[in-house]
């Protein structure tokens, strides 16, 4: 298998750049998703191996003062240790350090790059503080849209910015990165609630375009997503789960209640659509993978959403609940999103990641 994807060269002597690393990271994921499982130990210290290598390549960029070249490194070496966690069992002692890999490697970067990555906090009610990351766009001659991508409730803000931080590169977007357990942890006031109080943040900022703002979450963060895109007007692109998952876990309660079990999904269906006919903004649902929405379900309401004149487009990942092709994935819902946001063209209504 190594033969496949590993340019060895290039990645061991870490010369190789930005696009040529994601597009090994890709193919190695890709052939992981095909292949038995293997020596995963093996593959982990070897991309292990690859970040650190670029890691001193951008330290050494920075004593040369190499700018542009140490940003490239950072990157590289941030995609790298992103792998090998996707490969590493939670509290595992790679996984331990790897957390501690990266979050050096973040604060590194945020040091020597301290314009590409904005700490902000916000205080929308009484006592109650908000915090996010925001990253400006590749060009900053005139206000940019902007992506709220709100953290799996798993995931902490820095370990949702390692990962975007290598995607967004060169795009013509800002990312504002939020807490996903922001939207659920307080009681008294619903997820949309303080999604709403994080667009009102940017519609402050002068380099914002305040008419491009689109949001975007994954796994249980998709609920909220959906929830936000459905209350509030000023949202004009959703990556959600179109509502299907809470229609189903509501599907489940009843059931449970009355043990009466209908495994039919028309209701579920029925009601994603009723939710998706209230944000009147281009959706894009995932489904399959680690997502919460299930492929059957996705298709199905995307099929409901055509007959009622909704612009629904569907993602359909190949991986598992295990292990995910995140770089395929971040590349096609960020090109999705720089589309909608932009001048209008032409997407594949369904597309197989």
């Amino acid at each position: 298998m190594d033969g496949d994807w590993w340019p060895q060269a290039s990645m061991t002597n870490a010369s190789a750049n930005l696009a040529d690393v994601r597009h090994a990271a890709a193919a190695f994921l890709d052939n992981l998703l095909v292949a038995a499982p293997g020596d995963r130990d093996r593959w982990i210290h070897n991309w292990m191996t690859v970040g650190d290598r670029y890691r001193d390549s951008a330290e050494f960029a920075i004593r040369k003062k190499l700018q542009t070249s140490s940003s490239e490194s950072w990157f590289c070496a941030l995609t790298a240790f992103e792998v090998a966690r996707e490969l590493a069992d939670p509290g595992s002692s790679s996984s331990i350090a790897l957390e501690d890999r990266m979050e050096a490697s973040l604060r590194s970067f945020e040091a020597c790059e301290p314009r590409r990555v904005e700490r902000v906090e916000i205080e929308p009610f009484d006592q109650v503080r908000l915090a996010g990351c925001f990253l400006p766009p590749a060009c900053r001659a005139r206000p940019a849209p902007v992506v709220i991508c709100i953290s799996d409730e798993e995931s902490s803000v820095d370990t949702s910015l390692s990962r975007l931080l290598p995607a967004a590169e060169g795009r013509n977007l800002s990312i504002l990165v939020v807490r996903g357990d922001d939207a659920s942890r307080h009681r008294l006031f619903g997820p949309e609630a303080f999604l709403a109080s994080w667009v009102n943040y940017l519609e402050s900022r002068s380099d914002v375009d305040a008419d491009r703002i689109a949001v975007s979450g994954e796994r249980m963060a998709a609920s909220h997503a959906s929830r936000i895109a459905a209350t509030d007007r000023r949202i004009v692109a959703a990556v959600c789960d179109g509502g299907l998952w809470t229609a189903v876990r509501q599907r489940a309660n009843v059931g449970w209640m009355t043990g009466i079990w209908d495994p039919a999904t028309d209701r579920a269906r029925t009601s994603s659509l009723q939710l998706v006919q209230r944000m009147r903004c281009p959706v894009l649902i995932v489904a399959g993978g680690r997502a919460m929405v299930d492929q059957q379900d996705a298709l199905e309401l995307q099929a409901d959403c055509k007959l009622a004149g909704v612009d629904c487009s569907i993602a359909i990942s190949r991986g598992s609940g295990e292990l995910e092709n995140f770089v395929t994935k971040d590349d096609f819902v960020l090109d999705w999103l720089e589309r909608k946001l932009g001048p209008h063209r032409q997407f594949e209504p369904i597309n197989y990641l």
